[in-house]
């Protein structure tokens, strides 16, 4: 996890409690910018949703599995809830498209 300085315009690493084994290369983060946490879920997850708090440099695992399997998606936070934009349900191989 590296965190970036726009003063100084620079890179630092933060120290991590868990060491990770997965790439989250292609996971989208969700930050929500009012509580600073940031939310990753996918297949990297296993999709399980993985919460990030940047105040307390802290990690929390859910133990529940989403409904959906989506993989190839975009997500925003908006109002306190996390929308997921399009994706594919990756058990059901079908196209998610929001109406």
């Amino acid at each position: 996890m590296y965190e970036y300085n726009q003063v100084s315009n620079e890179w630092r690493v933060i120290p991590q409690s868990n060491t990770f084994t997965k790439s989250f290369a292609k996971t989208p983060a969700i930050k929500d910018s009012i509580q600073d946490i940031v939310y990753i879920y996918g297949v990297a997850t296993d999709y399980h949703m993985y919460v990030y708090n940047l105040m307390t440099n802290s990690w929390n695992f859910s133990t529940a599995v989403a409904p959906y399997h989506l993989d190839l998606y975009s997500a925003v936070e908006l109002n306190g809830e996390i929308l997921y934009i399009g994706g594919v349900d990756q058990p059901m191989d079908k196209v998610i498209i929001p109406l």
